[in-house]
Parts: C-alpha cells; sequence; structure tokens
C-alpha cells in the first residue's frame, strides 16, 4: 500500500504496525495485561470495602471497563488503520469495480488537514471535561492527590484523542467508498462465490466494525443494569439516552460502508431490467405486425417473448446489497447486546 493511497496517518500505530510488526491481537493483549495491574491499583483505592451486593456490582462493573473495553479498543486502535488499507487495496484491485488510485486520494487529503487534528484534540479535550463532570459524583474521587488527578485526565485525552482518531478513520473510509462507487456501473456477479457479488471485503470491514459497536453495547447495558438494581436510574436519566443513540449508530456504522455498493449495485440492476425492458417492447412491436400483417410466424415472436420475460425475471432476482442475511450475525448481535442486560434488569426490578 502505497502512501498516496494509504489512509493512516498515526505515529503510533505506523510505528506499531510496521517497524514492530505488532499485530492488533498482540497489542489489545498487552494492554489488557498493563489495563489489569493499573486497574488493580485504582481499584484498591477506589473500592477500599466491598461488602454489599450493590458495592460488588459497582465493583465487577467498573472492572468490566477496564478489562474488557480498553484492551478491545487497542485491538481496534491498530485494527481500523491494517483494515483500511486492506479495503482500499481491495477496491483497487478488484474485477467487479473499477477503482482508480486518484479516487482514494480523496480519503488521504481528509487525512492529512487540519480540520482533522483541530478534531483529534477537541476529541480529546471533551472526555477529560466529560469525565470529569460525571466522576466527580463519586466520593471516592477527591481522595486521589493532585498528581493522580492529572495522571488520569491525561489518559482520558489521550483515550479520547485516539477514540476521535478511530471515528475520524471509519468517516474516511466512508468517504473513500462512496467516492469509489459513485456513478459507476459495476458489473453483477448473483454467483460469485463470495455469496456478496464480489464486495465481500466490505462486508467484512462492515461486521468487523459492529463487533466493536457490539462489546460497546453490552457494557452500556451492564452499566444500565447497575444503575437499575441500586435504584439509580433517577439520578443517572442521562444514560439512558445513550441506548437509543448507540442503536442509531450500530446501525449507521453497519449499513453506511455497505451504502455505497448498495447504491451501485441497484443502479446497474436498474440499467438492466431497463435494457431487458426495451427489448421486450420491440419484440412486443414484432408481435402486433405479426398479428396484423401476418407477416412473422408469430409462435416464433411470442416465445421469444417468452425468454425475454424470463430473463427479466432472472435479472430482478439479482442482489443489491453486498451480504446475505446468514452472514450478519455479528450485526444482529450488536442491536441485542445493550438489550439484554437492561430487560434482565427490569425484570428483576419488577419481581423483586
Amino acid at each position: 500500500m502505497t502512501k498516496k493511497t494509504s489512509i493512516r496517518n498515526n505515529l503510533l500505530a505506523d510505528l506499531l504496525l510496521d517497524n514492530f510488526r505488532v499485530k492488533p491481537s498482540l497489542f489489545g493483549l498487552s494492554v489488557f495485561v498493563i489495563s489489569s495491574i493499573i486497574g488493580y491499583f485504582y481499584h484498591l483505592q477506589t473500592f477500599p470495602n466491598v461488602n454489599t451486593p450493590n458495592e460488588i456490582l459497582q465493583y465487577v462493573t467498573s472492572w468490566l471497563w477496564n478489562l474488557v473495553y480498553i484492551p478491545v479498543m487497542a485491538y481496534y486502535f491498530l485494527w481500523i488503520p491494517t483494515q483500511s488499507d486492506k479495503l482500499t487495496e481491495s477496491l483497487l484491485l478488484s474485477d467487479t469495480i473499477d477503482v482508480s488510485p486518484d479516487e482514494i486520494e480523496i480519503g488521504v487529503k481528509f487525512r492529512n488537514s487540519r480540520f482533522r487534528f483541530v478534531m483529534l484534540w477537541a476529541g480529546g479535550l471533551v472526555l477529560v471535561l466529560l469525565t470529569y463532570i460525571t466522576r466527580s459524583i463519586s466520593p471516592y474521587w477527591f481522595d486521589f492527590s493532585t498528581f493522580k488527578l492529572i495522571l488520569f485526565m491525561i489518559a482520558f485525552f489521550i483515550g479520547g484523542y485516539i477514540v476521535t482518531d478511530m471515528a475520524s478513520t471509519l468517516i474516511i473510509n466512508v468517504i473513500v467508498l462512496n467516492k469509489a462507487f459513485s456513478g459507476k456501473n459495476i458489473m453483477l456477479k448473483p454467483l460469485h462465490p463470495d455469496g456478496c457479488g464480489g464486495f465481500k471485503f466490505i462486508l467484512d470491514y462492515s461486521i468487523g466494525v459492529t463487533y466493536l459497536a457490539a462489546v460497546t453495547g453490552f457494557l452500556i447495558g451492564i452499566t444500565e443494569y447497575k444503575f437499575i438494581v441500586q435504584k439509580l436510574t433517577d439520578d443517572y436519566w442521562y444514560f439512558h439516552l445513550i441506548i437509543p443513540i448507540y442503536l442509531i449508530g450500530a446501525i449507521i456504522s453497519f449499513f453506511t460502508p455497505l451504502n455505497s455498493a448498495h447504491k451501485a449495485m441497484a443502479s446497474s440492476k436498474n440499467k438492466l431490467l431497463l435494457a431487458i425492458s426495451k427489448q421486450y417492447e420491440q419484440e412486443y412491436k414484432l408481435a402486433q405486425d405479426a398479428l396484423i400483417n401476418k407477416s412473422l410466424d408469430l409462435k416464433i415472436t411470442t416465445d421469444k417473448l417468452k425468454e425475454i420475460e424470463e430473463f427479466y425475471k432472472m435479472t430482478e432476482k439479482f442482489p443489491v446489497w453486498p451480504f446475505q442475511y446468514r452472514n450478519i450475525k455479528g450485526f444482529y448481535l450488536s442491536i441485542i447486546s445493550p438489550i439484554l442486560p437492561l430487560v434482565i434488569g427490569i425484570i428483576k426490578d419488577i419481581l423483586v
């Protein structure tokens, strides 16, 4: 992948991937170990005594965010740039659509823009502000020394910066896909072995992003369950808004990359159907002439009309989405992941 067509622009990610050949899974595992060590000392001070069920639930929920979400984010920190390069490379090598390096360059320009740089810093500062507002509610928060509070704020700024960087890269990928498919007449391949018309690489990318959404949704659901059990739903009423926002975001994150190919596939299919329809109209007019003037064999003409009609019906069945419903289980998982803990919490609250 050349610099002209690579959407990557993260010094740390480039260093880990290119110089040290670190795989996303290894990086995620390393962050898991580090997060476990740091989390142990953090929880030792934040939760000095864990006795009641509510305290245990608070303790477990906090540990889940540290031991699940942070390593998963670390994994995706390298997975997203890796898959971005794979996505653009697959577009350039595809025999289903003709894409030039110049069409990929729009993503490279946005990657290097000043606006993106400002956006990354703003993302880090916003997370620091939100963290301070929400964490200051905890009675243990101000027990930390000034030095530790500063360290936490620096860590949250870095986290916000990285998350914003990942989100911006996902947006760039969508821009590149839209540019690559815009106005293209692609070759429809309903019997392609990948079952996606030759665009399975886009489906794999979308499902990978959806798995990140599924982990996020699960932890959101667990946190909501905690608030229900602890009778804190009124105090944290604003948290309820996260689930519908999440569901909308999960749907958008899955379908937006696929929608680029969908529009091109639907347009190409409609052009095929229109051409067949015109051919049918021409043959039908000949059949009319044969019926009136008896200048042609009517049976031959009507047989041809039937063949064209069958051909139209066959073409009409061509898929216009680069997936089959049986291979998008990850998307269903992302949708139900935040809902299951919430439903369990509501049922428990009703019964108890």
